[in-house]
């Protein structure tokens, strides 16, 4: 205080003499005040040092001024009177013809408006930053810009021109040689990918921008680089490797006494565990992270555990204790005035009770989640959201509604570039066409699905996509056989042209080898109505025999209905029937035999057409040590069962 008071006083003696030394002084001693976080009284001196430049006509050191009392109403979350400032600025440094002030003013004016929720002005005056830098030939400047301008395109989740532009920022600072720059490029580049749904790019860019953090002492960044190459690994199923990555996050953060990075290392690694069906560990590790964010108040660490909680107890089939979380989650977000938060809770729920069967409730849930984002301009929870809702009507057995939201998901996730979102759209709207029995539009998509899977990287789509393709092929062979069966006052030629040839066949058999290979067991029972439909009942035993055997051996782990691997911690109900199957809650226990949604029944069969043929298998084969072929006729007796069901 007292070296302040001495240069206000030194300031005040000297301005009428020396106007621009007096302007520098203070303009010097606000800009000391604003570095050490006393913004209250940076704008006091510094408003005293714009009034005396105005005086002076000294109009850069006004426009320097006008800078840091901007700067200081920002800080103190007075949008509205710091975009006044940069807006005076912006102004002189016009009247100037400072370039680089003007580019300044410009990102500076954006932060305040994004921030009073006016997005599109906000992105204007980004464009205008980066293209004054570039008139300047600042290119450090039009990085920065870059770096700004991308956020905003990230942000309102346009992915694909957010990447251009962070490729843009990326190629200028590794023109400078700015590690840093690079580093931080590679990591909103990885963001774009990730949330593209393009993990192996994603993993690339991570770990160039781990290194460079690394070389360069950043132990934030490179910690920070460590959790989000766990959470790319946890999204390919590489879950191993991502548990080392976020145990190495968690390490980094300890030893810099981060807590709020402990706390999300702990959260990121409930989410791999919880993936990996360890669902006790991954509550410790969420209880963790929310210990440690009560102790720091990061709320919005405390909203996530929460969050993270909830899934975990719906993973585990506790739905009661899975509701509580997602409510205090929202009661929380709402308290805050994160309205995203609250979206986000609202999807959750809905996700809740549509995996508890509740469809229409969860149809309501969704219906928030998309209101709201909207509101917000969030584009990719709508898409999300529209995703959300056609599940919901599928399962209500609504297939043209279904539809409908699923190509609005398709066509928004389109738009964005997230891979990933255009193929989950691309599965479901295959699974519409295939309840109602349209095969051949239903194999366009799947076969799209199968695509995009393959190129993102996406094991678990990719083996869904492909039990998808052999299922519908076989379905559409059996229901040409059918159809040439009875064309019998059809032409010899005409007849033939209904008959699925052997080059179909051989089709339908390949994309269900591969499932199968992909550990799709349900593969193994479709390949032995195939082959049983070809005649061919000695494959279609042994095929069968295989899935009955798989289902045994996964049946501990495995929901029969939903065909979610589950933990050894779940407390899965187990089939009176058979004793074998298992399901996640009695409602899934009714779903597994009921028709709605069709498609379930289609590609996965019903379990109470099954349930005894499991049970038989289980004591004469499995217990009894007996060979398969004291069950053919118990086989034979189920395939003919199928070929006569009308699926």
């Amino acid at each position: 205080m007292a070296l302040e008071a001495e240069a206000r006083a030194v300031a005040r003696a000297v301005q009428k003499a020396h106007p621009d030394i007096a302007c520098q002084i203070l303009n010097t001693l606000g800009c000391s005040l604003k570095n050490t976080r006393k913004h209250a009284r940076g704008v006091e001196v510094y408003e005293e040092a714009r009034a005396l430049c105005k005086a002076a006509g000294d109009r850069a050191g006004e426009a320097e001024a006008c800078n840091g009392v901007g700067i200081c109403y920002y800080h103190m979350k007075e949008y509205a009177c710091a975009a006044e400032m940069h807006e005076q600025r912006k102004a002189l440094a016009e009247g100037l013809g400072d370039h680089v002030g003007m580019a300044r003013a410009c990102g500076n004016l954006a932060n305040c408006h994004e921030q009073l929720g006016n997005s599109e002005q906000a992105r204007e005056l980004f464009e205008q930053s980066k293209a004054a830098f570039h008139a300047a030939a600042d290119t450090a400047g039009v990085a920065l810009a870059c770096h700004n301008l991308g956020n905003w395109y990230y942000q309102n989740a346009q992915y694909v021109r957010a990447r251009e532009i962070f490729d843009e920022q990326k190629n200028m600072c590794e023109a400078l040689e700015d590690c840093e720059g690079v580093a931080g490029a590679c990591g909103n580049l990885a963001n774009c990918h990730f949330s593209m749904g393009d993990y192996s790019r994603a993993v690339q860019l991570l770990e160039r921008q781990r290194k460079l953090c690394e070389e360069l002492g950043d132990d934030a960044g490179a910690a920070a680089a460590c959790g989000k190459l766990g959470l790319c690994h946890q999204q390919k199923g590489e879950h191993a490797r991502a548990i080392e990555l976020h145990e190495q996050h968690r390490a980094l953060c300890e030893q810099r006494g981060d807590n709020g990075g402990v706390a999300d290392a702990c959260g990121n690694l409930g989410l791999t565990l919880c993936t990996a069906g360890k669902y006790t560990r991954a509550c410790e590790l969420y209880e963790e992270q929310k210990t440690i964010c009560e102790a720091i108040g990061n709320n919005s660490g405390l909203s996530r555990a929460y969050n993270g909680l909830a899934l975990c107890y719906e993973s585990m089939q506790d739905y009661k204790r899975a509701q509580e979380m997602h409510e205090q989650h929202k009661t929380l977000c709402e308290a805050l005035g994160d309205r995203a938060g609250v979206a986000t809770a609202c999807a959750n729920l809905g996700v809740c009770y549509h995996n508890m069967g509740d469809y229409t409730l969860a149809r309501e849930y969704h219906e928030r989640d998309r209101v709201t984002c909207e509101e917000l301009g969030d584009k990719a929870g709508v898409a999300i959201a529209c995703g959300n809702l056609g599940c919901c009507y599928h399962g209500l057995g609504n297939y043209t509604q279904a539809q409908d939201l699923h190509e609005e998901h398709r066509v928004r996730a389109e738009a964005l570039g997230d891979h990933k979102g255009v193929a989950r759209a691309c599965g479901n709207i295959g699974l519409c066409h295939m309840s109602t029995r349209e095969y051949s539009r239903a194999l366009r998509y799947f076969m799209q699905e199968f695509k995009i899977a393959t190129l993102v990287q996406v094991p678990k789509r990719k083996a869904d996509s492909a039990l998808a393709i052999g299922v519908t092929l076989r379905l559409r062979l059996r229901e040409r056989l059918r159809l040439a069966a009875s064309a019998s006052g059809l032409g010899g030629q005409e007849a033939q042209q209904l008959a699925c040839t052997e080059d179909e066949k051989r089709k339908a058999e390949s994309w269900l080898q591969s499932a199968a290979g992909l550990e799709k067991k349900h593969a193994h029972l479709h390949l032995a109505c195939l082959h049983f439909d070809a005649g061919e009942e000695d494959l279609a035993c042994q095929q069968l025999g295989k899935y009955l055997s798989v289902s045994i051996e996964q049946a501990r782990t495995h929901c029969a209905a939903c065909s979610q691997t589950r933990g050894e911690d779940a407390n899965l109900l187990m089939c009176s029937g058979c004793r074998v199957a298992r399901f996640c809650s009695p409602q899934h226990q009714r779903m597994a035999s009921v028709d709605t949604p069709r498609s379930r029944s289609m590609v996965f069969g019903k379990h109470n057409r099954v349930c005894a043929l499991l049970g038989k298998w289980r004591q004469n084969v499995v217990k009894a040590g007996h060979a398969p072929e004291c069950m053919r006729g118990d086989l034979v007796a189920f395939l003919e069962q199928e070929r006569q069901t009308d699926c």
